[in-house]
């Protein structure tokens, strides 16, 4: 409907007498004869009812009522009051208009296509007629509800200010001093509170101004300004704007949000704060509702000494669980992992847990340990698939590893490959690393050092690799071929010997050499031979530093 095509006109009604005080404008879609006919018509009554218009100055008037309507003859607005006093202040172009009318316990409805649009109430209301149509000035306390059927089954919107001032050709309502909205009832009421309102005068889009507050059973948030859009359910606010939930609170730059405050968006320098840790990021999406946090754009989520980097997280709203995606990084004390993606449960405990994965590294001053999945908690370290550890100098590598946080005791296992900073390497089923008594291979253990080679069912060293003891099904083979077995051995780097006590039988395939004794001292490469107790031989027990496979 254009509001430039309603005929201007007050009715005054007043103890079954009807005076018509007007000054009518265009008729829009009418014909100019109509027009005209219409014109003439409207000045014809007001130069009859001039002389009685002019008796009204001043005039007051009880259970009264004033009213308007389109050019269509259909109602826009109509006044009730207990009282009316009615001014001629000045006189409008037609020179019959009241200026101005004073009500007191008034009521006022406002009319959309001849239905009822919105109503209002207050102690006091001013009618001011205006070449740009009416205008209402109400006071003392001013209630408004919506009545369109736009707002279905969430209810009407209820306004209540201590003044405001309503334009009727634009439509629109302003309030001041104090404003609240309140739509539906009980658990799903909606209520909202700010300085000043700007809105249509059905209320269906509502500008407010200074501290705007809404509040539902679902949550709250706070902004310097916002805009409600009551038919669509939906609200958007800037500036210093704070969403809260039971404990948690959301700030940021500006929000998106239902009308009921349970979901939306915040943005800009976002900040979200729970008893269980905090986070920041660009924008923040909750659902007070699901108890859920999305995060997005350069996360960072701390808890005690733990932060979580990332570029989404999301997370409940108490932040007890975390699910961080895209360059992943999670430091707590000397601890630090890096991820494509992780998972923390137990944020609110100190049993918190990280499982990490795709391309995964766990770093100390230590060490680093690279793997396909990290889990990281309670003081422990557990990786799966092609694992590696780098500690001290040594490399060590297996199907899973699990290790204290500082790497100062660590388990690999399945098909461990390693090398020792002192140059040694190996392989075995498990390996046990202990920063502070070295290296524990079982389950077919090797390793090479040199031109030897050494295999046993167990196999240990510490950190520096200068000994190496072997036990269980020794055999250490040089280059050459050539062999020991025995129960026992140990190699000695310092000593450049190979010790080997009890039954030892040393073997020289190329030579055809094949002899057995009770203890064997030997170069590290298996060059020089002492053997004790040789069996079969009746002259001599000892090959004392013979070259004996020159």
């Amino acid at each position: 409907m254009k509001f430039n095509d309603f005929c201007r006109s007050f009715t005054l009604v007043s103890c079954g007498a009807t005076i018509v005080l007007a000054g009518c404008g265009g008729g829009g879609g009418e014909s100019d004869t109509a027009r005209q006919a219409a014109q003439t018509a409207i000045t014809e009554d007001a130069k009859a009812a001039k002389k009685q218009v002019d008796q009204l100055q001043g005039a007051t008037l009880k259970n009264s009522e004033l009213s308007g309507g389109d050019s269509q003859g259909r109602p826009l607005w109509r006044i009730a009051a207990k009282e009316i006093r009615v001014f001629n202040e000045g006189e409008g172009k037609s020179g019959t208009s009241p200026r101005r009318a004073e009500l007191k316990d008034a009521t006022a409805e406002i009319y959309a296509e001849g239905k009822l649009d919105s109503s209002f109430r207050a102690p006091q209301i001013t009618v001011n007629y205006t070449p740009n149509g009416v205008r209402l000035v109400l006071q003392g306390g001013v209630q408004v509800e919506s009545r369109g059927q736009w707002s279905g089954s969430r209810g009407p919107v209820k306004l209540t200010s201590p003044q405001a001032a309503v334009d009727i050709k634009a439509r629109r309502i302003w309030a001041g001093k104090g404003v609240r909205l309140v739509q539906g009832t009980e658990k799903n009421r909606i209520h909202v509170v700010a300085d000043q309102l700007n809105a249509n005068t059905n209320l269906k889009t509502t500008s407010l101004a200074g501290g705007v507050k809404a509040g539902s059973s679902l949550g709250n948030f706070s902004a310097r300004e916002a805009i409600w859009n009551w038919e669509t359910g939906r609200a958007s606010a800037k500036g210093n704007v704070s969403a809260v939930h039971d404990g948690t609170t959301i700030t940021g730059g500006q929000l998106n949000a239902d009308t009921r405050a349970g979901s939306g968006v915040l943005s800009g320098s976002v900040q979200a704060v729970a008893k269980s840790g905090r986070a920041t990021a660009q924008t923040v999406r909750y659902n007070w509702n699901s108890g859920a946090l999305e995060a997005g754009g350069g996360v960072v989520l701390t808890k005690d000494d733990v932060t979580f980097r990332a570029g989404s997280i999301t997370t409940d709203d108490k932040m007890q669980r975390a699910v961080a995606t895209g360059s992943v990084r999670v430091q707590q004390k000397d601890v630090q992992i890096t991820a494509g993606s992780a998972t923390a449960t137990g944020l609110d405990s100190k049993a918190m847990e990280v499982v990490a994965s795709g391309g995964v590294t766990a770093t100390n001053k230590e060490g680093n340990v690279r793997a396909s999945s990290v889990t990281y908690g309670g003081g422990k370290v557990v990786a799966s698939g092609g694992v590696t550890l780098n500690k001290d100098g040594h490399r060590l590598s297996g199907s899973r590893l699990v290790t204290d946080e500082k790497f100062e005791t660590a388990t690999l296992t399945g098909n461990i490959e390693g090398r020792m900073a002192s140059g040694e390497t190996f392989a075995a089923g498990t390996l046990i690393y202990r920063k502070n008594s070295g290296i524990e291979a079982r389950g077919g253990a090797q390793a090479r050092r040199g031109e030897l080679r050494l295999r046993a069912d167990k196999l240990t060293a510490p950190t520096d690799g200068k000994q190496i003891l072997l036990t269980g099904n020794v055999t250490v083979t040089n280059q050459e071929g050539v062999s020991i077995r025995s129960a026992t051995a140990r190699y000695d780097r310092d000593a450049q010997k190979v010790f080997a006590p009890g039954t030892v039988t040393l073997n020289d395939p190329k030579r055809g050499i094949t002899q057995t004794g009770r203890g064997l001292v030997a170069d590290l490469r298996l060059k020089q031979v002492t053997l004790t107790g040789v069996s079969g031989s009746s002259k001599m027990d000892v090959f004392k530093d013979k070259k004996l496979f020159d």
